[in-house]
């Protein structure tokens, strides 16, 4: 699911078990990136495919997590 709220764009996602996927989310590139609440590092579950103009690529081991990043103005 996903809403946009306060100029934030929220994202949750739920990765299956025995698969892996691939995660756009839409944001300013130059703010911050959220994972679960703290600031997003690469980690065992979740890595930074690619940063571009628009938002971010991100590749994800299964799980549930919450992204969240500001929009741009």
């Amino acid at each position: 699911s996903w809403k946009i709220e306060n100029g934030s764009f929220k994202l949750m996602v739920t990765v299956p078990a025995n698969t892996s996927a691939t995660i756009l989310v839409p944001g300013n590139t130059e703010e911050e990136l959220m994972l679960d609440g703290n600031p997003f590092a690469d980690n065992s579950n979740v890595t930074l495919q690619n940063k571009g103009e628009d938002g971010f690529e991100l590749k994800a081991q299964p799980g549930t997590y919450v992204f969240e990043s500001k929009m741009k103005k």
